[in-house]
């Protein structure tokens, strides 16, 4: 079996850092200028003098998902810093190593609440501010497939998350006045 993966394909680009979106033309037509007209639902033929698409109704634009990489992370670290005694406890997610469990309305999930709460409890803070929301797994998810398939899985939900691969949680260890 081999190890699971940390970094996976962009799912937004194929992997090619750049992907094909509608151009203008298929929205306005030949209108050079299209300000405060509401736009067609996209339906329309490309424009054959577009300038843009020369004709082809398609333009190449670069991933913002992958941040024109081409691959995305598939990890995320959960850390808790106390602000009153500099203790740092930190817990790193990978595939592999979710433990998820059934939720009758998203399905399977990861429950990273909870990891804060005891990530919290090991440096002996409250944690102010909102709670993170839980990692919700693919629909296709389920323990009883092949090891692979679902580390797959797991590691195309973590790629979603890495806008923010790395969540800083800070606090005091005694609750701050309330104002």
């Amino acid at each position: 079996m081999t190890a699971p993966p940390t970094v996976v394909v962009c799912a937004g680009c194929d992997g090619m850092t750049f992907r094909f979106d509608p151009c203008r033309c298929t929205h306005y037509g030949d209108r050079f200028l299209a300000d405060g007209d509401r736009p067609s639902s996209g339906g329309q033929p490309a424009y054959r003098d577009c300038e843009l698409c020369r004709g082809v109704g398609r333009i190449a634009t670069p991933c913002h998902e992958c941040r024109r990489s081409g691959r995305r992370r598939a990890e995320l670290v959960l850390t808790v810093a106390n602000l009153d005694t500099g203790a740092v406890a930190s817990h790193r997610l990978t595939p592999g190593r979710l433990d998820p469990r059934r939720d009758r309305a998203l399905g399977w999930v990861v429950d990273l609440p909870a990891r804060v709460r005891d990530l919290a409890a090991a440096v002996g803070v409250a944690v102010t501010g909102p709670d993170p929301l839980p990692l919700v797994l693919p629909r296709a998810w389920s323990p009883d497939l092949p090891a692979d398939r679902r580390h797959a899985l797991e590691a195309r939900a973590l790629a979603d998350q890495d806008r923010v691969p790395w969540r800083v949680l800070l606090g005091r260890c005694t609750e701050p006045e309330p104002v």
